[in-house]
């Protein structure tokens, strides 16, 4: 583990106390002793400052800034949401546009990892759940070329082009189960839990992609009957297959739709004769019907050997990772912004986002055909990578031991409260009210003794400024805190728009494309509009028959003249 600028620092400071003890000491002698860098610790000893002396004319947030931004990711860890790369990132831009009113300053991503850096005293970065262990198994390295042998001769007997070249697989996502995430909390922090809404409701999408970076939409299957409204009222691509099954995972039959499905979106694109699908050994790849369905629409089937997807096929080796990558973003973005559930529905929302990030980039169908070394052909690509596989080994690293910030308790990391302070000139930059108040207090009295002639001295410039500062830090926080509660309560406010969206059934049973679930739904609005248009017209026609009656009568009453009494009226009207 590389050590820190403040130990790397304290190491140059013994090494230069010890070359001023002994004269005769050299700089390199002593920069082997103490195990800092030789040319840093001669440019010391001939008066240069430490680098952290140094520079800070030109940065983005001042310091005042910095502490409202580090207050604010205290306060999102102790609401149990602590802050990632992302929630910096704009707390630093809100905090730009308070100051500036220019949405064009802001900071980077680079910028951030910097920021992070400097904090040290102050934070770390915890992940709130271990990583899970990469695939490691292990294969023959005959097996690999042979595989490599069969698809390029696959290939040159049916002529078979690169751009026609497609490889599809599922994978399932657990809508509402997050993983851990790299976060900021306070330097005295030794675990970090985060609200899970644990839906583990398992959705399956099927993916693919193509050597000629053409599209097709996802086949998404899912537990149970129906196909409700509320899961189309989105941005969800119209070209979507949605399917159903038992168990929510693909079958037999779902495997052979799914192959129309894909034949509607490539039998166009098509520049050769026949295409060639790359696909695992998953039991609904290899039905008689699925392999008679491909033979029928002149795609050739090629099955990847087993076991071996992490290393042969382009989705899982560079597009699946991404995916669940994005999707966990998403979903810890919906977290963060206040859900505590989270439904098929929910998912649906915003599965489009998370997927056109993943796909955004038009060269990942190429990228992913080159990593297996299928296109153009390499298999020294896949042999290299199985050595990298065997030859892993990581060493464990004893933890350093951590010091503690000097101004945080491990009892309150963000809201300690600092010793009496005799000597104002040393007055620091007040982190309670208490703290504050006292600095009011001493402001105040010496402007009360100045009135007597005594005069300031610069010891309450000082206190002055110290307080200002603290009370610039609190509006900035107090802010950046407010804007983070709107957030929550426009996140809320489309949560409940999406859950009272209608639950009405828009078909049972089988396969509905997006584009057709919205005609449909279209259609059906059309037609309760018409019904409730009816039933209006029918109660407006009785009442309007009741008025036009009571204005005859009205009519007939008042030709009779004007000395009718109020009684024969009355009568008139009965």
């Amino acid at each position: 583990m590389p050590r820190k600028t403040t130990q790397i620092e304290s190491q140059i400071e013994t090494a230069l106390a010890a070359m001023d003890a002994n004269p005769f000491l050299k700089p390199s002698v002593a920069a082997r002793d103490y195990a800092v860098p030789y040319r840093t610790l001669l440019r010391r000893h001939n008066g240069g400052k430490p680098s952290n002396s140094r520079g800070g004319h030109n940065k983005k947030l001042n310091s005042v800034q910095d502490q409202a931004l580090r207050d604010y990711i205290f306060m999102l860890h102790g609401c149990g949401t602590p802050a990632n790369l992302e929630t910096v990132l704009t707390g630093a831009n809100r905090l730009l546009f308070y100051s500036t009113g220019d949405l064009k300053q802001t900071v980077s991503r680079r910028w951030v990892k910097r920021w992070i850096q400097r904090q040290s005293e102050y934070l770390k970065t915890l992940k709130s759940k271990p990583i899970s262990a990469k695939r490691l198994n292990s294969h023959k390295v005959e097996e690999i070329e042979e595989h490599f042998k069969a698809f390029q001769k696959c290939k040159d007997y049916w002529g078979i082009q690169d751009t026609d070249i497609y490889n599809f697989d599922e994978t399932g996502f657990q809508i509402g189960v997050s993983t851990g995430e790299k976060v900021l909390v306070p330097i005295d922090c030794k675990a970090v839990y985060t609200a899970d809404p644990e839906n583990r409701e398992l959705i399956t999408s099927v993916e693919t992609i193509g050597y000629g970076g053409h599209m097709v939409p996802p086949f998404i299957i899912f537990s149970g009957a129906y196909h409700l409204r509320r899961n189309f009222k989105n941005n969800i691509d119209e070209g979507i297959t949605m399917a159903r099954s038992d168990s929510g995972y693909s079958n037999d039959k779902l495997g052979v739709k799914y192959l129309k499905h894909f034949d509607d979106f490539t039998r166009s694109k098509t520049v050769g004769l026949y295409r060639m699908l790359l696909f695992d050994g998953h039991g609904s790849h290899l039905s008689q019907d699925f392999i008679d369905c491909c033979w029928q629409r002149r795609i050739r089937p090629f099955q990847l050997p087993p076991h071996s997807t992490h290393l042969l096929q382009p989705l899982d080796v560079a597009v699946f990772q991404s995916l669940k990558h994005n999707f966990q973003k998403e979903l810890r973005k919906q977290i963060t912004l206040g859900a505590r559930e989270v439904s098929r529905h929910d998912f649906f929302a915003f599965f489009q986002s998370f997927h056109d990030k993943t796909f955004k980039n038009p060269r990942i169908h190429k990228r992913a055909f080159e990593k297996t070394g299928l296109i153009p052909l390499n298999p020294l690509r896949v042999l290299e990578k199985m050595r990298e596989y065997r030859a892993i080994e990581r060493p464990v690293t004893p933890p350093l031991a951590r010091h503690s910030s000097p101004l945080i308790l491990s009892s309150s990391p963000a809201f300690n409260t600092p010793p009496l302070q005799l000597d104002w000139e040393q007055f620091q930059t007040p982190l309670t009210i208490r703290s504050r108040k006292r600095g009011v207090e001493y402001i105040r009295k010496r402007q009360f003794d100045a009135l007597d002639g005594i005069p300031l001295t610069p010891s309450v410039i000082h206190v002055s400024n110290k307080v200002e500062k603290a009370s610039e830090a609190s509006i900035l926080s107090g802010a950046l805190a407010t804007h983070r509660l709107y957030d929550l309560a426009t996140a809320e406010t489309a949560r409940k728009k999406l859950k009272e969206e209608s639950g009405k059934v828009v078909q049972k049973y089988g396969e509905i494309r997006v584009y057709q679930a919205r005609l449909d739904i279209q259609q059906d609005e059309a037609d309760e509009k018409e019904v409730i248009n009816m039933r209006d017209k029918r109660i407006q026609k009785v009442w309007r028959k009741k008025f036009i009656q009571v204005i005859r009568e009205l009519n007939q009453v008042l030709e009779q003249g004007p000395n009718l009494r109020e009684v024969d009226i009355i009568k008139g009207w009965e």
